[in-house]
């Protein structure tokens, strides 16, 4: 359920509300908290299914203001949270059909959650939001791009459109791939982003002919950059709204590795992508325990063995007794036939079914329930 919280210099009741969300395992991250002044166009973008306007000892006409904005822009349910001392103001919220419910900010705690029970139905509906895939490669030359535009473009088959996010910040090459001339990038988004509405966020994708709308990587490398952690996220949550299928390519350095936890935590599925080298391995080994640090449930991470079948590659039992879990799936090698694909700019999987590589990338595509 996509939660948003409107208010004021509120920070003591804010914390308290997202510990509670947070019990009913509902997500509720920081840019999910909003001023008053961005409310409705962070509504008409997120499209929350309850919205949690907090005020201070006495509801302004401003306020009303922005409760009759949030009406206009969302068919989200709005829950008033201040004192209980006026009943005129709650009366006048209420008969004027601006709120759906009053919360009484002194018993909080348990009016919330009776308020959380209503949406219990909705929490446990799969098809509230898209599916997201994370793909996380364990170093350059796994081939990690390559698979995400192979996924996105199958998904975008199977139901007309797929968002891909290139959330490779320095050395994105999704563009590339898909022999595409982005005009608007993920920068342009986060540097834009209390101004983009839910429409200008769609504008901010260039669409391939395969279905694949990619929010593309940073044109400039090595420049000061506005990416920021509120913008990645947003995107996720934006993307996960509007499109069936959600594909990013997940690279971010240190500096983001809160946010890259998040999107991992959301994450549907989470392909690590590895070669049978040493080094790989090793590499992968320590992404799984990581990510076992973040209590990230097993089944939802699955080892991608790129480019296998080659000469000298460690022997999948012995690669397996070094990451001690199972391969998931293994894609055979063939750079040939890869290589004509992206040097045409056309995904693999549209234009080659036949060919090994081809099918082993569609069944991966299909595994499980995604």
């Amino acid at each position: 359920m996509r939660v948003l919280i409107v208010g004021d210099d509120h920070d003591a009741v804010t914390e308290q509300i997202r510990t509670i969300l947070s019990q009913q395992r509902t997500d509720c991250p920081e840019v999910s908290v909003v001023s008053m002044e961005i409310a409705p166009s962070r509504a008409e973008m997120l499209r929350p299914e309850l919205i949690l306007f907090l005020f201070g000892t006495s509801l302004k006409a401003k306020d009303m203001e922005v409760v009759r904005a949030l009406r206009e822009v969302t068919t989200g349910t709005i829950a008033c949270i201040g004192p209980t001392d006026d009943g005129r103001v709650i009366i006048r919220l209420l008969r004027e059909g601006l709120a759906h419910h009053y919360l009484d900010i002194g018993n909080l705690e348990s009016e919330l959650q009776e308020l959380l029970k209503l949406f219990e139905p909705k929490t446990e509906n799969p098809l509230s939001q898209g599916k997201l895939l994370a793909l996380l490669g364990v170093s350059g030359g796994c081939g990690t791009s390559t698979l995400a535009v192979n996924l996105a473009a199958f998904y975008s088959r199977s139901s007309k459109k797929c968002a891909l996010l290139d959330f490779d910040i320095e050395s994105g090459i999704l563009a590339s791939l898909l022999d595409l001339t982005p005009t608007q990038h993920l920068d342009d988004f986060c540097s834009s982003l209390n101004r983009v509405d839910r429409g200008l966020f769609e504008n901010m994708f260039t669409v391939h002919e395969s279905g694949i709308h990619l929010l593309a990587s940073p044109r400039l490398y090595n420049e000061p950059l506005t990416v920021n952690a509120e913008g990645l996220h947003q995107a996720i949550l934006l993307s996960r709204s509007i499109f069936p299928h959600v594909v990013v390519d997940l690279n971010l350095d240190r500096s983001f590795r809160e946010t890259e936890n998040t999107i991992l935590r959301l994450a549907d599925r989470i392909l690590i992508v590895f070669r049978m080298e040493i080094a790989s391995l090793r590499n992968c080994r320590k992404r799984i325990d990581y990510l076992q640090r973040l209590d990230i449930s097993s089944d939802r991470i699955e080892l991608i063995a790129n480019r296998f079948g080659q000469p000298h590659d460690v022997p999948a039992e012995m690669a397996e007794t070094v990451l001690g879990i199972k391969i998931t799936h293994a894609i055979p090698n063939d750079p040939s036939t890869i290589n004509r694909a992206n040097n045409k700019g056309v995904p693999l999987v549209t234009t080659s079914s036949w060919s090994s590589v081809s099918r082993s990338l569609i069944a991966l595509a299909r595994n499980g329930d995604f």
